[in-house]
């Protein structure tokens, strides 16, 4: 394993050297923006999936949410709801809908009225109405809001009028707000829906054939190939200024790091950080960087022997080098994680870092456990996410920490559909991470580590500790910032005492741009928005 990644290494260089030397020339790319992107998304429709490939190519780009971010501090504004207002009590929410959006017009679909509360009220009872006609057309779920427990906490949906509508909840809930600006909080034409079962159409062709309010228009997608749209020229917020945008899809990092290097895109995802030096000595290239809200750990399935025993999870924490990961894997662009919140989160108080490279304790808490021979499989994705560039690689870091210790680990690598067709119970540890879509601490710990996350996949640890989720609701359940974070921080020191997992970096977000081209990207929890790329200028494009 170590000497193909030498190969892949040596390939790279190989290539960017003589790329840059040689000066290539512009290919013929079809006109507007091209995106070099990493994966194929698992749908598109963010309600069904916490991909960030999906995230990516659907919800900037398709949809728009009822409010979204205007700050990186997380200050919020109306997107399709122009205002909003909170009850007394805490417990309904109304929401004041813009009267001139309209929906997508396709060769698919021709809607006939402009957005309403119909559609706000059908996106969300889809999710949240087991006897709902398209409840059950996501094979999937809707692992995003069963994580958070949403039908525990939205007791019903009302249209108040065509341009208004009111959720009422259970119990107040402070990251309600933060839960409908995620990227998985869409509005859908219910319109559409109602033609699909008119022509008796599949119904899953709703999150396959999308109809949204966003800035581009969905044309075509071909597996492992493109997804192409076109500008929604009748957006109600700034046109972006290309008319055609293009997803070109190459999972292997070599093919897209040289597309783009040969000007074939113009933006490219989550280059191999052990590139970047190289992609530096190009002068046509910009490389955005960005604080990520985001962790990469080890899961720990709790479930199964002998990863119920407290020791062996420990012992494996100390066997692995965190140190020598961030260095290898990393490089400058993350921070090592102490806490499961990234210090981006208004949450975060840095903390002692009770777990340290000690490969004799390791042994030690191996021993006292009774275990000498210990055979392990660890799961791990090796496309490349936001969180994590070069899974791959720390995997192989992972196994030799791990084998020093008397620890001999299977890689095997997955991806988020094997947990469809494969025994879920069947891993013992995975190499992963969350990238939150909103600035609520919330956002982290629910999905993650609540008994709700287990059902979805989500909490892969697979722990359930009611002391932690009574923690949990009831700092969802206060507004005061203050009492907010301490009971976060109680949470933090009881999944810390527990060890599901272990917390291993907090990466920062790299996007490769052509140097003709000029972000305003506010915010990292929603993913990329390619109406706020720009085009500087005519030279050089398509």
């Amino acid at each position: 394993m170590k000497q193909r990644l030498q190969r892949l290494s040596y390939c790279i260089t190989t290539l960017l050297v003589l790329l840059m030397l040689s000066g290539c020339e512009r290919s013929n790319a079809p006109s507007g923006l091209v995106y070099c992107s990493e994966g194929n998304p698992e749908s598109f429709n963010p309600q069904t999936t916490v991909s960030n490939l999906t995230t990516d190519a659907t919800f900037h780009q398709i949809y728009n949410g009822l409010i979204d971010y205007k700050t990186v501090k997380g200050d919020m504004e109306g997107a399709l709801a122009k205002n909003w207002n909170v009850s007394q009590d805490g417990l309904v929410y109304t929401f004041i809908l813009r009267d001139d959006i309209h929906f997508h017009h396709t060769p698919y679909f021709s809607p006939t009225r402009s957005l309403n509360a119909d559609d706000v009220v059908f996106s969300f009872n889809r999710v949240l109405d087991k006897n709902h006609p398209f409840h059950s057309v996501s094979i999937t779920g809707y692992p995003f809001f069963e994580s958070l427990a949403f039908s525990k906490r939205v007791k019903k949906i009302v249209k108040l009028d065509d341009y208004k509508v009111a959720f009422h909840l259970y119990q107040k809930d402070a990251s309600f707000l933060s839960t409908l600006s995620s990227a998985h909080s869409i509005i859908l034409s219910k319109e559409y829906a109602n033609h699909l079962i008119q022509t008796n159409t599949p119904l899953r062709t709703i999150d396959w054939q999308p109809i949204g309010t966003g800035a581009f228009i969905f044309i075509e997608y071909l597996p492992n190939e493109y997804i192409r749209y076109r500008r929604n020229d009748d957006y109600w917020k700034k046109l972006p200024t290309f008319e055609q945008l293009i997803f070109n899809i190459f999972t292997n990092n070599i093919k897209r790091l040289s597309h783009f290097i040969t000007n074939d895109c113009e933006v490219s995802a989550l280059p191999k950080i052990s590139d970047i030096n190289y992609i530096r000595k190009n002068k046509d290239i910009t490389i955005d960087v960005q604080e990520g809200h985001n962790l990469a750990y080890l899961a720990f399935n709790m479930n199964k022997p002998p990863l119920d025993d407290i020791r062996v999870r420990q012992a494996i924490s100390y066997a692995i080098n965190r140190k020598n990961l961030l260095h290898s894997v990393y490089k400058d662009t993350a921070r090592e994680a102490t806490n499961i919140l990234p210090p981006s989160s208004w949450a975060f108080e840095k903390r002692t870092n009770n777990i340290h490279y000690n490969p004799i304790k390791a042994k030690k808490l191996l021993r006292e456990a009774g275990l000498s021979q210990l055979k392990l499989n660890i799961w791990v994705q090796y496309a490349a996410r936001v969180y994590n560039t070069d899974a791959e690689k720390m995997a192989v870091l992972i196994q030799a920490d791990l084998n020093h210790v008397g620890i001999e680990i299977s890689i095997i690598p997955f991806t988020w559909a094997d947990f469809e067709h494969r025994d879920i119970q069947s891993y013992d540890t995975i190499l992963t991470g969350w990238n939150a879509t909103n600035t609520d601490p919330n956002d982290f710990f629910y999905p993650l580590f609540s008994c709700a996350g287990i059902a979805p996949s989500n909490n892969l640890s697979r722990w359930c500790d009611p002391t932690l989720d009574t923690l949990l609701d009831k700092a969802r359940s206060i507004q005061d910032k203050v009492e907010r974070k301490k009971l976060y921080q109680q949470a933090e020191n009881r999944i810390e005492s527990m060890y599901p997992i272990l917390p291993i970096a907090h990466a920062k977000e790299v996007t490769l741009l052509n140097k003709s081209l000029s972000s305003s990207q506010i915010n990292p929890y929603n993913g990329i928005a390619f109406e706020n790329i720009h085009i500087k200028s005519s030279e050089g494009k398509h």
